[in-house]
């Protein structure tokens, strides 16, 4: 007697695997960005600031909340810092890595891991647009930057 050998379908898991991270990773830069740096901004009351005075360095993020508190507000100012700093560049970059694996990958996905590609590349993209074309966007630039 011999075997019966079973063919095991091939599992493409490869575009699956990288439609989820780069979907969750878009979505932990944005919700990091809006936690971290937005929140503190309305919190303080900055958007009813006039515009000269919270860019012209009248309000300093580190002597405001959450960065003057004890004994977490060093690590949030850290913190908050580096999001604000690196979040152009790494959204662009995931958004351009969502633009090269849906090209190169589109005819091997399921829908699932073309809906998260899509989705990163549309939160990508409103969130470089909210960062670099709105007033608000480059008023809340120029308040980290000080």
């Amino acid at each position: 007697m011999t075997a019966i050998e079973v063919p095991t379908p091939r599992v493409r898991t490869g575009g699956r695997f990288a439609s989820i991270v780069i979907f969750a990773a878009q979505s932990f830069l944005i919700a990091a960005y809006v936690a971290l740096i937005i929140v503190p901004f309305l919190v303080n009351d900055l958007h009813n600031e006039p515009e000269s005075q919270v860019g012209g360095g009248w309000f300093d993020p580190k002597s405001l909340w959450p960065a003057n508190t004890e004994p977490f507000g060093p690590v949030f100012t850290t913190v908050a810092t580096l999001t604000w700093a690196f979040s152009y560049i790494l959204s662009g970059i995931i958004t351009l890595a969502a633009v090269i694996t849906a090209a190169t990958q589109w005819r091997k996905l399921q829908s699932p891991s073309r809906a998260r590609l899509v989705g990163a590349v549309v939160l990508g993209t409103m969130f470089l647009w909210f960062l670099l074309g709105t007033d608000t966007g480059e008023l809340i630039s120029s308040w980290m930057a000080d």
